[in-house]
């Protein structure tokens, strides 16, 4: 079948049952565990700017827009603000991602490798991390693939239902992420190459954008004061062959899937290049939808952050839907002449790997994710004696004001020790501790029989506090290394 070619619509109804067996192995699997790890540093994030005033979170969040903090301020009005209740958004969100993807694959195969595409996303290992945190990524997910649908309904009858659909899907989108920009553009190159030289086209397509960036204006300065901060500092770093390895772990599912998904993608790459034979004009079907889904999100940053740091593997998540249709379209094509029976096997095979990586990753503890062991931090200071000083370097909190906010406070039930959330800047992202900085701890730890120190990616401060500790006295005692964290102990002289 020709990839710019709708596959005929299966017979009955059954395939709704097959859909629905899907959508709901992807909903068990993402509420296994849903609220056992604790909040982890980004999750306390999302939490503070959701359970904040309305106006601060619409307009003065640090790069991410606030469509995820929006739906969770109301969604905690009405659920709370429990682990598992601030995570069933993503969960549904993630879950909900499985449909949709059956519905754009369904514009490039048949209802088989549909439902096999479908399955792949609801058993991504790496589809259930996302589920599973209070984070945006999830919903980025979801909308990603629904601008997918809605620009391909669009495009297959381009009335005024189906463009304010598409339209508001879009703004929809870019309130959810700064990478969604890229995702926006490659719907407008896709157009282009499929309709450009039609007048009647091109105006529809401009009336629609003009939409979209008017709705978008409002964050505008938002999104260029947090590209300076970038620009001139951000945390994250030049990628090497470590994140590349990751991102194709993530748009394939798991640490295993680039060994199917890769040479698969390499045999669509080949046949789109010979279906072309450079021809420009003969880039326009619906492949190229796919194609552009995943250059511009995924290849573009990674390769612009050479110059300035801006990508991490999970901005790519949304980009595994297209990565899994192209994969199943090439099997589909590697596949066509054998007999019918032959697919069901290697689908079989395939959905069943999956459910394999997405047990081991639930057998092994959750281990690729960077959720922290907050709980067990929590548990071992409760030892220590009233008014001792716990001093914590993340978990999200700003000031001793917010205490209450931070992860530390907020899975310890003691109330009579010091909490002394140290060294913060604009971000609770483990800033910087310096000679100058860590002279200021001493006022903070004055009098407390115990000092209990609470590092996220510990080490980070290179043993400053512990320096200082010592040289006002304090001796170390014992050191614990919950998930993610690292807990001292230091006595009073």
């Amino acid at each position: 079948m020709r990839l710019n070619e709708i596959a005929p619509a299966p017979a009955g109804r059954a395939w709704l049952a097959v859909l629905a067996v899907l959508t709901m192995s992807a909903l068990l699997a993402r509420a296994v565990n849903l609220g056992g790890p604790a909040l982890w540093t980004d999750e306390m994030y999302s939490f503070s700017i959701a359970s904040g005033p309305l106006r601060p979170l619409l307009v003065e969040q640090d790069q991410t827009p606030p469509l995820f903090a929006l739906l969770l301020h109301f969604w905690i009005m009405v659920a709370g603000s429990g682990d598992l209740a601030l995570r069933v958004p993503s969960a549904l969100a993630g879950t909900a991602a499985v449909p949709v993807t059956f519905f754009v694959a369904r514009r490039y195969l048949d209802p088989a490798a549909s439902f096999l595409a479908a399955g792949l996303i609801a058993l991504s290992v790496y589809g259930v991390v996302v589920s599973q945190e209070a984070r945006p990524y999830a919903l980025f997910l979801l909308l990603a693939g629904t601008g997918m649908l809605t620009l391909q309904r669009f495009e297959e009858r381009p009335d005024r239902g189906r463009a304010v659909a598409h339209g508001a899907v879009a703004v929809l989108l870019l309130y959810t992420h700064a990478y969604a920009l890229l995702f926006v553009a490659a719907h407008t190159l896709y157009m282009l190459l499929r309709h450009g030289g039609d007048a009647a086209w091109r105006r529809r397509w401009l009336a629609l954008q003009g939409f979209v960036a008017v709705a978008y204006a409002p964050w505008l300065p938002t999104l260029l004061a947090s590209s300076q901060r970038v620009a001139g500092d951000f945390w994250l770093q030049p990628p090497g062959r470590m994140e590349a390895l990751r991102t194709l772990s993530t748009l394939a599912g798991s640490w295993a899937g680039p060994y199917v998904a890769v040479p698969l993608l390499a045999l669509a790459v080949w046949w789109t290049a010979r279906a072309t034979r450079g021809r420009l004009r003969d880039s326009g079907d619906r492949s190229s939808l796919l194609w552009l889904s995943i250059g511009l999100p995924v290849a573009l940053p990674f390769i612009l952050s050479y110059a300035l740091p801006v990508y991490t593997p999970k901005y790519a998540i949304p980009a595994s839907i297209p990565v899994v249709i192209l994969a199943v379209v090439a099997l589909r094509r590697l596949t066509v002449a054998w007999r019918p029976p032959a697919f069901a096997v290697v689908t079989g095979i395939l959905l069943a790997i999956s459910t394999g990586m997405v047990a081991s990753y639930f057998v092994a503890g959750q281990p690729e994710d960077r959720k922290q062991d907050w709980r067990t931090a929590a548990a071992l200071v409760e030892v220590a004696p009233a008014s001792t000083a716990v001093v914590f370097n993340n978990g999200y909190c700003d000031s001793v004001s917010t205490a209450p906010m931070c992860a530390f406070g907020r899975y310890s039930g003691r109330t009579d020790l010091r909490l002394v959330p140290f060294f913060f800047e604009d971000h609770g992202m483990a800033p910087p501790v310096t000679n100058a900085s860590v002279q200021q701890l001493g006022p903070l730890v004055a009098g407390a029989p115990e000092v209990w120190v609470v590092y996220t990616y510990g080490g980070s401060d290179n043993g400053l506090i512990a320096q200082e500790l010592e040289r006002l006295g304090y001796r170390y005692i014992e050191a614990w290394e919950p998930k993610n964290l690292v807990v001292q102990r230091f006595e009073a002289p």
